[in-house]
């Protein structure tokens, strides 16, 4: 018996030494790893970027990678995938959502256009219209993720998700009933997603219920947030050692009161927030704001001290307390927050362009202007290169300026509607102050259209040049886009101040 055992084997092993077997053998080998490690690696990467991902099918791919036909389809959908996200990270979000939604289709042709996969994409897709600014296009594919989707309770999970993103593009599109209907109907989907999963802590109910509350502040519906808000705090109450989540709900009523204008009871709900968490620094951070709002600079001064020191990378707390010392009269501690601000990794243009301003108002436009040019690396604006060019205005540099003013001419807000006054925008926006501080408050109060201004301002750099024509041709314009003032140079001042 052993003997006929050991000559199976000895012709299994002849049999395997022939090229016509191995050889075969080999090449599905080879393609099995690849396979694998495709399927691994695409995975992998889809759950770093986008960690909405628990109905990831990776079953789909690997059927996808092994179908000759659909794998050109797969290959072409992770070139568009990765690329994508190149452009997101370069934050080129235009081109980011245009090749995620070239891997969506892609998926689609390569799993089925029903592949929870291809709904993974488009939220993915989705998301980076909203940075985008593209609303509408965010809404559409939102709404053919859903569609894609099969009925039934497989699919409760992402249709929860899709939802969440849904309601957000609405709210940020201020469609404000449309976005509360999408979340209110996400309450019963969270409950039963956290039923069928036995998930004790209820974390879906809670994100739904967080959500709805968000949007009826943002509608302004104080009444029905604070519902939402106390709904939400009587559940996570219930949950032992979850403290976080508690004190998250305090602040919540919090900035309910806010909205309201009433910040001392505001303050109350944060120091409940805080005496659950005293190391809490999102209730810090809040009850710095409504002290600012109470005109209170040292108490601000005060909560924004202890968000630092909490964490001294909290590029937030820096410029915050920046814009309570400039209040309190303190300009040189505001520079130097918004310095330390500059040397965090975190450190985006709006840092460069408070402290550029804080610097302009000092007179030391030379690091003013260095500043303004740090932040239109990281992002071009035309109120920054308005603001340097009137930096370079002070100093003498007319033909820096006017190149300068030239660019700001031929930004969105100023060519899309040049008649648009400068009260649209808060002082607090224009200075750079953080944008919570700006909402509602120092409105400039001014008839002069901004166009009509910059172009004003470029003529009378032309005519220290010399250019008569120029300058003759420049205050023209700006009497046709402000015909109700003849004369917008009279008006300049009060750009200066802002």
């Amino acid at each position: 018996m052993s003997s006929a055992l050991e000559n199976s084997m000895k012709s299994a092993l002849q049999t395997l030494k022939l090229k016509k077997v191995w050889i075969p053998l080999a090449i599905f080998f080879v393609f099995f790893l690849i396979v694998v490690a495709t399927t691994y690696f695409l995975s992998q990467r889809i759950s770093e970027v986008f960690d909405e991902t628990n109905d990831l099918p990776l079953n789909d791919i690997v059927l996808a990678a092994i179908d000759p036909e659909k794998n050109k389809h797969l290959m072409k959908a992770e070139v568009a995938f990765f690329e994508a996200e190149k452009y997101d990270a370069q934050r080129k979000y235009l081109l980011a959502s245009e090749r995620m939604g070239e891997a969506a289709d892609s998926f689609a042709a390569a799993t089925d256009t029903s592949s929870p996969l291809v709904c993974i994409v488009l939220i993915r897709q989705a998301s980076m219209e909203i940075k985008a600014d593209k609303l509408d296009q965010a809404e559409a594919t939102l709404q053919r993720a859903l569609a894609g989707l099969p009925k039934g309770e497989k699919s409760t999970g992402l249709t929860f998700t899709v939802n969440r993103w849904l309601g957000y593009a609405l709210q940020q599109h201020c469609k404000y009933r449309q976005a509360i209907q999408v979340f209110t109907s996400n309450i019963a989907l969270g409950v039963r997603l956290d039923q069928s999963k036995h998930l004790s802590d209820e974390p879906n109910h809670r994100m739904a219920l967080s959500g709805l509350s968000k949007c009826y502040i943002e509608a302004k519906e104080y009444d029905n947030a604070s519902k939402s808000a106390r709904e939400l705090l009587d559940l996570v109450q219930k949950l032992p050692g979850r403290k976080d989540l508690v004190t998250d709900a305090w602040i919540e009523l919090g900035r309910i009161k806010k909205g309201t204008k009433k910040y001392s009871q505001a303050i109350d709900f944060y120091d409940k927030a805080l005496a659950v968490d005293s190391k809490c620094i999102e209730a810090y951070r809040a009850r710095g704001i409504a002290f600012n709002e109470m005109k209170q600079y040292s108490r601000s001064i005060s909560d924004f001290s202890l968000c630092i020191n909490l964490n001294n990378a909290d590029q937030n707390a820096y410029v915050w307390r920046a814009y309570e010392y400039e209040l309190n009269g303190e300009r040189d501690k505001a520079i130097g927050d918004l310095t330390a601000a500059t040397k965090l990794d975190s450190a985006d243009e709006s840092v460069y362009d408070s402290r550029a301003r804080l610097l302009a108002l000092a007179g030391r436009y030379k690091e003013a202007i260095a500043d303004y040019g740090q932040s239109l690396e990281l992002d071009e604006n035309g109120w920054t290169y308005l603001y340097r060019a009137q930096a370079y205005d002070q100093l003498g540099q007319q033909e820096e300026a006017i190149a300068d003013y030239t660019r700001a001419l031929q930004d969105k807000y100023f060519s899309r509607a040049p008649n648009t006054t400068a009260g649209d925008k808060s002082a607090a926006d224009i200075a750079g102050a953080p944008k919570t501080a700006a909402a509602g408050k120092g409105v400039v109060k001014t008839e002069i259209t901004m166009a009509a201004l910059v172009y004003v301002r470029r003529a009378k750099c032309y005519e220290r040049l010399g250019k008569s024509g120029l300058a003759a041709a420049d205050r023209a314009r700006s009497k046709e886009l402000d015909s109700a003032k003849p004369e917008p140079v009279e008006h300049e001042d009060s750009a200066n101040e802002s």
